[in-house]
């Protein structure tokens, strides 16, 4: 059972299609079978060429460990226009480098959270672990810091 994904976008040039397969919980016995005796299958095509793509890989793997869910297999194709990508960073090339790459990434990951909250039902707007890290960061930087002021202030009265 594939799921197919289909995404264009005009403003950023591209078009992104693939197949992969119904992710299963990570908590279950057949998760936890697969996951000792099988490797996952991850693909990527850019402009019809296989590439290591980790900054296009990671997003997608991140919206389903944010989820506890697996995936077996995932294909996914790149289509970028000829003047915004670069094949000649590597010489077999495997690598490559495209404009707005961060905003592109951006919106593939945003719709492949989307199907796979609608293959299972899941809120439109589940917390993101990154977000509730980053409050977390942000909220533990202000009270080290309020603290650090209090210290100071603390510091200074017993000298004077």
């Amino acid at each position: 059972n594939l799921i197919p994904l289909a995404l264009d976008s005009t403003r950023l040039k591209f078009e992104f299609s693939g197949n992969f397969s119904k992710p299963i919980a990570a908590a279950t016995a057949k998760a936890a079978l697969n996951r000792k005796t099988t490797r996952s299958f991850f693909s990527v095509f850019i402009n019809g060429r296989s590439v290591r793509c980790e900054i296009l890989k990671h997003p997608l793997d991140e919206v389903l460990q944010n989820r506890s869910l697996i995936c077996q297999f995932c294909s996914v194709h790149l289509k970028i226009d000829e003047t915004r990508i670069d094949v000649n960073v590597h010489p077999t090339k495997s690598s490559v480098i495209f404009l707005e790459k961060e905003a592109i990434i951006d919106e593939i990951r945003a719709y492949f959270e989307k199907v796979v909250n609608e293959i299972f039902g899941f809120a439109a707007k589940e917390t993101d672990k990154n977000e509730t890290q980053e409050n977390l960061d942000e909220n533990t930087s202000f009270s080290f810091s309020q603290a650090r002021r209090k210290i100071r202030i603390l510091a200074k009265s017993e000298y004077n």
